[in-house]
């Protein structure tokens, strides 16, 4: 096998003493699967069940003023928010006032009549993830039930039933790569329960299946076999999610020159909760390059590759969440965000960061539902609280992500036109 290629040498230990866990580039970390595992203890077995997230967030309804809050005119960065809330079946496109522009409907029992069969999960209320297209179409998960292919006017194009969840990535020549998962028996883990395997599936764009890539061998087949936990003791009768993947990007290969190997066209950038593990795989020869996570990450979600070469985490923590970005070259934090004691945030489920064009971040705290835009300097400049309820509770937001002026080819609905 390769060395596994990650950080300079001079730094190729894992650095407790920091919180941090990483390894050098040209070292390989021990493969011996004999080796111990890390059990999960007692508080994570619910991190494992595989358990539906729910559209009721963490904040009474009613408590404070909702909708946008804040907005500084000079520093928000400009565009229109693509908006998911657990009282929505559907998407919104909203202008940085909070009006709404569009409206994309996709009724979650519309969406089962079109299935061949019943899922068997699926109880999210709302949109998981939605992304959309420049001619106002819409691509929507369903979280473990559909992805949906909308038109202009909510058209159903076609539907993928593939268990699809949390999140996609399309690329430049079409592909849509997104996560998805089996139940499957596999004795060596479990000798009963079942396992619930992320893929990482790829489809044209008629949404047709191509080809998968099963995310629990890349790790099996990496010297990170040893962050799989020790499972085989835990007893119930919900499959095991000892992964749960839930972001995932494809490099264009624009940082190929600074590092062929990390940044090579067609890797892929995937997340994995329930292991505090972010990481980059070549499908091309079947590898894992670089991975960071334990003990630096806790529960994260979307890591994204940016525009200077870094990779943005929103970490959930435990206790209080954060915002990191981290060079993969030097395994370095170039810059977090925490909040602080006028802006503590904390989301134990689900959350977002986004960079934008001016270097600002929109930031989804989403059982706060709340979503907010910081200055890298630690300024906040705009902020929205949801305005939708579920069972008296602010309703979660899942995500929202913000679209520059010029990403639309057609003119957007003036506000309360659609």
């Amino acid at each position: 096998m390769k060395k596994v290629k990650l950080i300079p040498a001079a730094a190729a230990v894992i650095l407790a003493a920091a919180g941090g866990f990483f390894l050098g580039r040209g070292l390989t970390p021990e493969p011996d699967r004999t080796r111990i595992r890390p059990q999960p203890a007692a508080t994570d077995f619910e991190a494992i069940r595989s358990l539906p997230y729910v559209g009721a967030g963490s904040r009474t309804a009613g408590a404070g003023r909702n909708g946008v809050t804040a907005w500084n005119r000079e520093l928000a960065s400009p565009g229109s928010n693509l908006y998911l809330s657990g009282h929505l079946d559907g998407a919104d496109l909203l202008d940085l006032a909070g009006n709404r522009l569009k409206r994309w409907e996709s009724p979650r029992e519309e969406v089962l009549a079109l299935l061949p069969e019943k899922p068997k999960r699926g109880n999210l209320t709302g949109l998981r993830f939605a992304h959309a297209l420049p001619d106002l179409g819409l691509l929507a998960i369903h979280d473990y039930i559909a992805l949906v292919r909308l038109d202009a006017d909510s058209r159903v194009l076609w539907t993928f039933s593939g268990e699809p969840h949390h999140d996609l990535w399309i690329t430049p020549g079409g592909e849509i790569f997104v996560l998805t998962s089996r139940e499957e028996q596999i004795p060596r883990l479990h000798p009963k329960t079942p396992i619930l395997v992320d893929y990482v599936t790829v489809l044209d764009r008629s949404g047709k299946e191509k080809r998968a890539y099963s995310i629990l061998k890349m790790l099996e087949n990496s010297p990170y076999s040893f962050l799989l936990p020790a499972v085989n003791q835990i007893e119930d009768d919900q499959p095991l999610d000892i992964l749960h993947a839930n972001s995932i990007q494809v490099f264009d290969g624009s940082w190929a020159g600074l590092d062929p190997e990390i940044y090579r066209e067609g890797n892929i950038l995937l997340s994995l909760r329930n292991l505090s593990f972010v990481f980059i795989y070549d499908p091309e020869n079947r590898e894992i390059v670089w991975g960071w996570g334990p003990t630096n990450l806790s529960y994260q979600h979307k890591a994204r590759l940016l525009d200077n070469g870094r990779i943005l985490i929103f970490n959930n923590g435990q206790e209080t969440s954060k915002v990191v970005e981290v060079d993969p070259l030097t395994g370095e934090i170039a810059w977090e965000f925490r909040g602080g004691e006028e802006h503590p945030f904390f989301t134990r489920l689900l959350g977002a960061a986004q960079r934008l064009s001016d270097g600002n971040t929109l930031v989804t705290e989403s059982e706060a539902g709340t979503v907010f835009e910081v200055t890298p300097a630690g300024e906040i400049v705009w902020q929205f609280v949801n305005p939708g309820e579920t069972g008296g509770k602010i309703a979660v937001i899942p995500e929202m992500h913000r679209y520059p002026p010029d990403y639309f080819t057609v003119p957007l609905p003036r506000p309360g036109t659609d």
